[in-house]
């Protein structure tokens, strides 16, 4: 998509849409590691709780295999910490962009209130209020994911019920914060406003 041709607001607008769409892209790339580390800490979680649940004439052997087993897991902790905080970037990223919209949003109402129509709606269908809104919404569903992922995460290493951790793996794997389809009919639009708008 070209921006040689928009200038003023609708080239911050068009900029702001093109990183949006970028960092949701980067999240679902720095999600998908996270998500490769958080299985197979599940996977060394059930082991561990299904040796604590059997009792054994060996307690001493099953002791270090829980033990290796918990070694394990801690070696994963700081790599599944070093995604969440790639995801939190992300997040930030997302956030100057929606203050960046949001500036743009409140000059355009000052504008209007105050008689002055100089690129108060630089596009033909959307205002600049239907681009913040949009990124507003996106953004929100990331930033509950990312608490829900991060409370996850702390949660994990310390259960002590198989119930409670494949909830947990299933609240993490399916991302339920985060409408997918939603936030690509989102982008979808804006993409589609800013090409309308290239073509006057």
């Amino acid at each position: 998509m070209s921006s040689s041709r928009l200038t003023g607001n609708a080239r911050i607008v068009q900029d702001c849409c093109i990183d949006l769409y970028n960092n949701v892209q980067k999240w679902r790339r720095n999600s998908s590691e996270a998500s490769f580390i958080f299985c197979q800490l599940c996977e060394l979680k059930h082991k561990e709780l299904e040796r604590r649940a059997v009792e054994t004439e060996e307690e001493a052997s099953d002791s270090m295999v829980i033990d290796a087993i918990m070694c394990e897991i801690q070696i994963l902790i700081p790599k599944l910490n070093t995604e969440l905080r790639k995801m939190m970037i992300v997040y930030e990223k997302m956030l100057k962009i929606e203050n960046k919209l949001k500036a743009i949003h409140e000059l355009s109402e000052m504008q209007h209130s105050g008689g002055t129509h100089v690129d108060l709606n630089p596009f033909k269908n959307w205002t600049v209020s239907g681009f913040f809104e949009a990124t507003e919404e996106i953004i929100a569903m990331h930033a509950q994911e990312l608490k829900t992922k991060l409370s996850i995460s702390e949660e994990l290493p310390i259960s002590s019920d198989r119930s409670h951790v494949l909830f947990l793996e299933s609240s993490w794997k399916y991302e339920t914060e985060i409408d997918r389809h939603r936030v690509d009919f989102l982008l979808f639009n804006m993409r589609c406003q800013l090409d309308l708008q290239l073509e006057l």
